[in-house]
C-alpha cells in the first residue's frame, strides 16, 4: 500500500513539537542549562539551581531564593542525500524532468541531482546542506523559598535544539555542454526554511515533608509562533516502462518533475500560533544516605491543536529549473492568470485554512546521584544559613558522579494530522486545491537514554569543574526520515565549569552531540503532495493528491556542537 504523504505541510511537526523543552525523545540534545550541559544532563538528583522548576521542581525546596539567567549558542550540521526510490544500478539519483516530458526525456537530458558525474547527465551534487546557522536557546527561572519546607519556581525556557533552518531552493552546476544553470534542490519538498519564536512557561510548588524527603509539581504551557517554507508538485506524472535513456533501452522511474506542463511545483508558507499547550511535570527526591540522593521525574503534555494558514506561489520554476521570472507574481484570487494564494489575514483564502492535531509524547526520568563530602566543612555562604535547609555542593562536597536513566513514549506519534477545508482553490495550478486530508505519516519510536556526569571542586567556594556524557536510542525508522528533526541515536560529550563570585555562579559549558547516519538506501516511505485528486490507486488512510515519487529516499548526517553561559544568583 502507497504511504501517506509528507510534503507541503512538514513544518508543523518542526514547529510544534518544539513547544516543550524536550530531552530524552531523541528531538534535542540533553539538557537545557549551562551547568546541566556540561554534567551531560545528569543533573536530576542534583536540582541545584532554578531551572530545577521543570527539570525536577522538588528540588526548589533544597535552595535558597534565586534567580538565573542563561543561554546556549546551537550550531546545527545536516546534510540529506537524496537517492533513487528503487536503490539499484539505474537509479544513483532520484529522477527529475524539466519540460517538455516525455519517456525519452529522464535523468540523461534533464540530470537531477547526484546524477554521475563521469557520465553523459551532469547534474548539481547530490548531496545538500543546511545554510549554517547559530540558534539561541534562552533560560530565565527564579525560587522564592517561601518557608523552611515550601518553595515556589517559576521559570521560561526556550525549546533546546530547535531553531531557525534554512535549506537551498536550488543548486548550481555545469551541464555536460559545458553550460551553467540550476536545478531545484533535492530536499524542497521536505523543507526549505524555517522561522520560530517558542517559550516555555512552568510555575511549580516543591514541599519538604521530611528532612530528607521533597516532592514537586509544575503547570506548563507552550506558546509557539512559527512560519515553514517548502513545495509541491501541482500536478504530478507517472513514468514508467523500460522506454527511458538516451537510446530507449533502460527501465523508467518515477520522478520530480518541477515544470509539469508548464504549472509544476509549488511554494508555500505556512504558518501556526498555537497560545496554549497545557501540561505538567512532577519530580521527587529523596536521601535514604548522606551521600545518596534518589529522583525521579515525570512530565506530561496536551497534544497541540491549533489552526494553520498558507500562502502558496504556483509555477515557480522554469522549464529549466530557474525561477520562473515570467509568472504573475500577483494577489488578485479573481484574475485566472494569478500564481500567488494570500494567507495572511482575514478573509485571505489561505487564511486559517487548516487545522492540525499533534500528540506530545510523556517522558519520564529516574536518578541515582553519590556524592562524597568534605571531611571538613567550611563556613557556608550567607544564603545557606539559617533556618531553611539549603545545599550547597561547591563548599560541602569534594566531588560527586550522577547516573540518570531516560525514556520517553515516542510511539505515540504515528502521524501528524493535518486537514484542510474543502475547496480551497491554489491559484495558478488550473483549480488544484488543497487536500483536505494531509495527514503526515511519523511511526516514531520510544527512545530510552542514560546519562553519567560528574563534578569535582577544585577550590571550596570558588571553583568547580564537571563533565558528562550522555546516550539515546534510535527512535525513527529510516523509512520515514525527514529533515525537520533527526531521530538517529544520539552520543554526547560535555565539559563545564562554576566559578563563584559574591552571590553569583557563573557557569559555562561545551558539548559535542554525535548523530547517526539514518539512511533509507532510496527506499522511502513518505510522498508529496500534489494537486492531483487521484494519483495513486490505493493511498491509503491519507487519501490521494500525493505524487508518485517518494520524497525522502537517501540519508540524513547529522551533528551539533553548542556552548552555554548561565548566571545564578543566591539571596
Amino acid at each position: 500500500m502507497r504511504k501517506p504523504a509528507l510534503g507541503l505541510f512538514t513544518f508543523v511537526s518542526a514547529s510544534l513539537y518544539a513547544t516543550s523543552a524536550l530531552a530524552s525523545n531523541g528531538l534535542e540534545s540533553p539538557e537545557n542549562g549551562a551547568y546541566q550541559v556540561g554534567r551531560g544532563g545528569a543533573w536530576l538528583a542534583r536540582a541545584d539551581d532554578p531551572l530545577a522548576v521543570y527539570f525536577n521542581p522538588a528540588g526548589l525546596v533544597r535552595q535558597p531564593t534565586s534567580v538565573h539567567l542563561g543561554a546556549h549558542l546551537i550550531f546545527a550540521d545536516r546534510c540529506y542525500t537524496r537517492t533513487g526510490q528503487d536503490a539499484d544500478e539505474d537509479s544513483d539519483t532520484y529522477g527529475q524532468y524539466g519540460f517538455p516530458v516525455s519517456p525519452g526525456n529522464d535523468v540523461d537530458n534533464f540530470p537531477g541531482p547526484g546524477a554521475d558525474p563521469e557520465g553523459d547527465a551532469k547534474g548539481p551534487p547530490g548531496r545538500v546542506c543546511e545554510n549554517g546557522h547559530v540558534s539561541p536557546n534562552p533560560q530565565l527561572a527564579a525560587n522564592f523559598r517561601v518557608l523552611d519546607q515550601l518553595a515556589i519556581g517559576i521559570g521560561v525556557l526556550g525549546p533546546h535544539g530547535v531553531g531557525n533552518h534554512e535549506w537551498p531552493e536550488q543548486l548550481p552546476f555545469v551541464n555536460r555542454f559545458g553550460v551553467e544553470g540550476t536545478q531545484p534542490s533535492p530536499q524542497r519538498y521536505m523543507l526549505v526554511k524555517s522561522s520560530s519564536i517558542i517559550l516555555f512557561p512552568t510555575l511549580s510548588v516543591a514541599w519538604a515533608p521530611l528532612d530528607n524527603l521533597a516532592i514537586g509539581a509544575g503547570f506548563t504551557w507552550g506558546i509557539a509562533n512559527a512560519s515553514f517554507e517548502n513545495f509541491s508538485e501541482s500536478l504530478s506524472v507517472q513514468v514508467s516502462g523500460n522506454n527511458c535513456g538516451p537510446n530507449n533501452d533502460r527501465p523508467c522511474v518515477f520522478n520530480d518533475d518541477f515544470a509539469r506542463g508548464g504549472l509544476g511545483d509549488v511554494r508555500a508558507k505556512l504558518s501556526a500560533t498555537d497560545l496554549f499547550v497545557p501540561g505538567f511535570v512532577i519530580g521527587a527526591l529523596y536521601s535514604p544516605h548522606k551521600y545518596i540522593d534518589v529522583a525521579g521525574w515525570f512530565r506530561w503534555s496536551d497534544a497541540v491543536d491549533t489552526e494553520a494558514s498558507v500562502t502558496t506561489t504556483a509555477q515557480y520554476w522554469d522549464g529549466q529549473g530557474k525561477l520562473n521570472e515570467e509568472a504573475d507574481r500577483c494577489s488578485d484570487p479573481s484574475n485566472p492568470l494569478c500564481t500567488v494564494t494570500l494567507g495572511d489575514k482575514e478573509g485571505d483564502p489561505g487564511y486559517k485554512a487548516g487545522h492540525i492535531k499533534l500528540p506530545i509524547p510523556m517522558e519520564a526520568k529516574l536518578g541515582v546521584r553519590f556524592h562524597y563530602p568534605r571531611s571538613t566543612v567550611g563556613e557556608k555562604p550567607v544564603w545557606a544559613q539559617g533556618t531553611k535547609k539549603v545545599r550547597d555542593a561547591m563548599s560541602e562536597d569534594l566531588f560527586d558522579v550522577e547516573a540518570d536513566f531516560t525514556y520517553a513514549n515516542n510511539s505515540a506519534v504515528k502521524n501528524l494530522e493535518v486537514r484542510f477545508k474543502k475547496g480551497i482553490i491554489i491559484n495558478g495550478t488550473q483549480g488544484g486545491t488543497l487536500p483536505e486530508n494531509a495527514d503526515i505519516p511519523h511511526e516514531w519510536k520510544d527512545v530510552f537514554g542514560v546519562r553519567l556526569g560528574g563534578e569535582v571542586v577544585i577550590l571550596p567556594s570558588l571553583l568547580s569543574a564537571r563533565a558528562g556524557f550522555f546516550y539515546e536510542s534510535k527512535g525513527q525508522d529510516d523509512a520515514y526520515l525527514n529533515i525537520d528533526f533527526h531521530n538517529g541515536e544520539k552520543t554526547g560529550l560535555s565539559a563545564g565549569a562554576t566559578v563563584r563570585v559574591w552571590r553569583l555562579d557563573i557557569s559555562a559549558a561545551y558539548q559535542h552531540t554525535f548523530i547517526g547516519t539514518l539512511d533509507n538506501g532510496g527506499q522511502g516511505a513518505l510522498y508529496g503532495l500534489s494537486g492531483d485528486g487521484a494519483t495513486i490507486e490505493d493511498p491509503g488512510p491519507g487519501g490521494a493528491s500525493r505524487t508518485f515519487q517518494v520524497i525522502n529516499g537517501g540519508k540524513l548526517e547529522s551533528e551539533m556542537n553548542e556552548v552555554a553561559l548561565g548566571i545564578t544568583g543566591r539571596f
